[in-house]
């Protein structure tokens, strides 16, 4: 589902009217003045001396007959609504990419559409480039200002405006649907036979989102230009909209339109930065109401996808009720089905999709949004039909085709088979097609249809065993599904797919309680060992610890040199404490490293975990100077050598060697920050506060300002600052009190300390009360306290104030959490819609698990997934 539309920047930069005179302006104001009547007409307004009024003139006259020389170019006339509208509905309604388009044209024909397709090849990657000035060069400006004149609104302008206005037209705006197109036809104009009318399907930069246009192409040399376009849902061709606006040049309802439009504007660039609110408020700064008659319905369309884009359906509804002809605007149709659609009222969707179809023809991702609310009525022949003709619009979707396995198993077999076997990997193909089905309640006979396909297909290939794996997996038939992983992986030469196969076959063991089993039986029992190692140390599968010492020591009876083994071995004996075998098995296993090793970071593992043991023994400088010799990267080496060391020294409470330590980095590194901030470690741990305050802020000051790392040190005075007792005297003498209160609430909440967190906050309101950090703290507090109402309420507070998008997103998150923890459905429900039509089946879910209903809630969850990868 697609709200491609609604995220259109307004069609024309909002200081576009403007550029007809700005260019030109010293000039006009000596020698250009508007006519009594109300035209552009211009005259001399002072005689000057005979030279200059003789070169003047000759330059007029140049201009003038160069002007009209170039508006003689024939192009096409401007359409009726009507016949637009027809034209683009015999278009659109119409299209088959399964058909060869130039199946039914001339040789020449044929040539001049594969010409078109790589002319519109370079249009996209000028638009991703968004090099506007290449784009212009693309841009027949000489006969889109002849189009421009032909509908009779430049009537007395003086040449002088129409060439300053011609410079316009090679400046357009780039539109975001300008990145991908797929052609849909070409047709040639009665009245202009050079021209060729080309419409098409415009995608964004990710192909997430849609639009219809039409172009008018004609040659210009030997090169082929546009010279017009339309965008459907919005309304008018370019060239009729620039006619609009040099009627209303000077008219006072333009102006009001400009300052809608400029608000506009300044709302998508708060929404781009995540600062929503101000988005919001900029929306209802904006009216388009006074504006001229033919841009009043397109400002209340573009108005009310905006609030649709903020998630805020009834002002977007509001503003399409404004609509007075959506033949004019069809894009009302759209914006009135998708705020139907995600309310779930699927009759009415589907009465706006109709509307739409009829005035334009329906793009791919209207389509499927169309056939999935034919499909949520129970109107499954509609559906199967809605599906097959998106399925001829994308006839390589693979969703698409698990829709029709899904919804008419037997009756679209054939066709599904016949699709498969168009794919360039069959076999593949139907290993997508079982993603997109598996987690469909009505899949059962789907499945049963792709594990017949796979069977007669299977022969002895790694895909078809993955497959079956699959299939046997979504079946609940553990035993085989492991099995076929294994013989996958077994077959499989693509070292990464054979990794992936190996996962699933031990994640699959590991579900039937036989991990050791798997290794034992495993295609390649190293990378098997390294799959298995690498799901228990992420929790992925459970392991007790006495099984994992007999994986160890399987591995190292049968791959003694395996340095991956060897590592693992010293692991544990680092466990047990026994020190002085750990050392030598590291050391063998650095001896030992293959290059497939050091892909895997085995030795840096290695490297590590020997520094960290002979820091723990007493000899980190041997390891620090061990490093620093000879090291990779220079001198670099030992400077993260150094924090590795000082981490491990001061985590294990060896004082004394972190000094020394110290003392060692200092005479090589005496400007690293971290240096200052080990120091102030020791220094806390010896309770020298001054000493550790003033070893922190000489570090923090060699930071940029910019550096990740002010946080380390921040905290670590913050920490100094309560151990000693002095924490009022820390925030008073930092100079930046909001990043101080930050740590200081990091430190209280760190030891549990909720009275003090408690009053640095009170303190903090009473000098910045309108720091956002307060509110995340407060916010922080109620989240930890699972005070519900308390967060729901500050956290609110919170979206609207803060410019941070990833804070608003996760702050939404917990949001929707905190609602159907305190059961307010509802309240939870309309606050995903605001937020994405597919946020509502996450919800959904997440009601449903609260209330038990697993089999409701996974479905639904399983459904959120596969729309957010799509």
């Amino acid at each position: 589902m697609s709200n491609a539309p609604w995220q259109q920047q307004p069609n024309w930069p909002p200081t576009q009217p403007s550029r007809f005179g700005d260019d030109l302006q010293p000039i006009k104001a000596e020698l250009i003045q508007p006519s009594g009547s109300g035209g552009r007409g211009c005259f001399v307004a002072l005689l000057l001396a005979g030279g200059c009024l003789a070169f003047l003139a000759m330059v007029g006259v140049g201009v003038y007959l160069g002007f009209q020389n170039s508006s003689s170019t024939a192009v096409a006339r401007q359409l009726s609504v009507d016949e637009s509208l027809a034209l683009a509905r015999e278009a659109f309604n119409n299209f088959d990419a399964t058909v060869d388009p130039t199946a039914n044209l001339s040789a020449e024909q044929a040539a001049e559409w594969r010409e078109i397709g790589s002319f519109f090849r370079h249009v996209e990657r000028t638009a991703i480039k968004k090099d506007s000035t290449a784009l212009g060069e693309l841009i027949d400006d000489r006969r889109m200002l002849q189009r421009i004149d032909d509908t009779g609104r430049l009537i007395g302008w003086n040449t002088l405006d129409r060439v300053n206005l011609r410079k316009s037209l090679r400046d357009p705006h780039i539109e975001e649907f300008w990145a991908h197109f797929v052609l849909v036809n070409m047709v040639t104009p009665d009245d202009a036979a050079e021209t060729r009318i080309v419409h098409a399907f415009g995608y964004n930069e990710e192909k997430s989102e849609q639009a219809e246009f039409r172009f008018w192409l004609a040659k210009r040399q030997e090169d082929w230009k546009i010279y017009d376009w339309q965008r459907f849902d919005i309304g008018m061709p370019e060239s009729e909209e620039w006619s609009y606006r040099a009627d209303y040049y000077d008219d006072p309802r333009m102006k009001l339109y400009e300052a809608f439009a400029t608000k506009m504007v300044e709302s998508d660039g708060y929404s781009a930065s995540g600062e929503l609110d101000k988005a919001k408020q900029a929306l209802r700064r904006a009216n388009p109401t006074g504006s001229p008659r033919e841009f009043l319905d397109r400002g209340w369309l573009l108005l009310g996808y905006r609030w649709r884009l903020l998630g805020d359906d009834k002002e977007g509804m509001r503003c399409f009720d404004q609509i007075k002809d959506p033949a004019q605007t069809p894009g009302v149709h759209i914006g009135r089905f998708y705020t139907h659609f995600v309310s779930n009222d699927w009759e009415a969707a589907l009465k706006e999709s109709d509307g739409y179809e009829a005035l334009v023809g329906l793009t791919p991702d209207l389509l499927r949004s169309k056939a999935e609310a034919l499909s949520n009525l129970g109107r499954t022949d509609e559906a199967v039909a809605a599906n097959r003709r998106l399925l001829r619009m994308e006839p390589e979707n693979p969703s698409t085709v698990a829709e029709l396995l899904v919804l008419a198993p037997e009756e679209t077999a054939a066709e599904v088979t016949q699709w498969l076997e168009r794919q360039s990997s069959p076999l593949e193909s139907a290993e997508s097609l079982v993603n997109h089905v598996a987690w469909r309640e009505q899949g059962g006979i789907a499945m049963r249809f792709l594990k017949s396909f796979v069977r007669e297909k299977a022969g002895d290939s790694a895909q078809a065993a993955a497959l079956a794996a699959r299939i046997a997996e979504n079946e609940g038939d553990l035993p085989k599904a492991a099995e076929n992983f294994r013989l996958a992986a077994e077959r499989e030469t693509d070292a990464t797919k054979r990794a992936g196969y190996d996962y699933n076959y031990v994640s699959v063991m590991a579900r039937l309680g036989r991990v050791l089993e798997a290794y034992e039986h495993g295609s390649n029992q190293s990378e098997t060992f390294n799959s298995i190692v690498w799901q228990y140390e992420e929790s992925e599968i459970e392991l007790s610890d006495d099984e994992f010492a007999k994986l160890v020591a399987r591995h190292r009876e049968l791959h003694p040199d395996n340095a991956s083994g060897l590592y693992r071995a010293a692991q544990l004996c680092m466990a047990e404490n026994d020190l002085a075998e750990a050392e030598r098995l590291l050391r063998e296993g650095i001896s030992k490293l293959t290059e497939s090793d050091k892909e895997e970071f085995i030795d840096d593992e290695l490297q590590t975990a020997l520094q960290s043991l002979l820091a723990r023994t007493g000899r980190a400088v041997e390891a620090y100077e061990s490093v620093s010799v000879g090291g990779e990267n220079g001198e670099d080496a030992d400077v993260v050598a150094f924090e590795q060391l000082a981490d491990t020294l001061s985590n294990s409470d060896r004082w004394t060697d972190l000094d020394l330590l110290i003392q060692r980095h200092r005479a090589k590194h005496a400007d690293d920050p971290m240096l200052h901030y080990y120091e102030g470690q020791l220094r806390v741990r010896q309770e020298r506060w001054f000493e550790a305050t003033a070893a922190l802020r000489r570090g923090r000051d060699l930071l940029d300002e910019e550096d990740y790392r002010h946080n380390l040190f921040g905290f670590l005075l913050a920490q100094a600052a309560l151990n000693g007792g002095n924490w009022q005297q820390f925030y008073a003498e930092e100079t930046d009190k909001p990043r101080a209160f930050n740590h200081l609430c990091q430190a209280f909440r760190s030891r549990g300390d909720l009275e003090n967190w408690r009053q640095v906050r009170d303190r903090h309101r009473q000098l910045f009360p309108w720091d956002n950090e307060l509110l995340r703290q407060d916010a922080e507090a109620a989240r930890q306290d699972r005070d519900d109402t308390k967060f729901l309420e500050v956290s609110d507070k919170l979206i609207k104030s803060s410019d941070r998008a990833w804070e608003v997103n996760t702050l939404r998150e917990q949001r929707l959490i905190a609602f159907v923890r305190s059961g307010q459905f509802d309240a939870a429900r309309r606050a995903a819609a605001e937020q994405s039509p597919s946020e509502t089946w996450k919800v959904d879910a997440l009601i449903a698990a609260s209330q038990g209903d697993h089999s409701v809630a996974l479905p639904l969850a399983m459904k959120y997934a596969e729309r957010e990868d799509r």
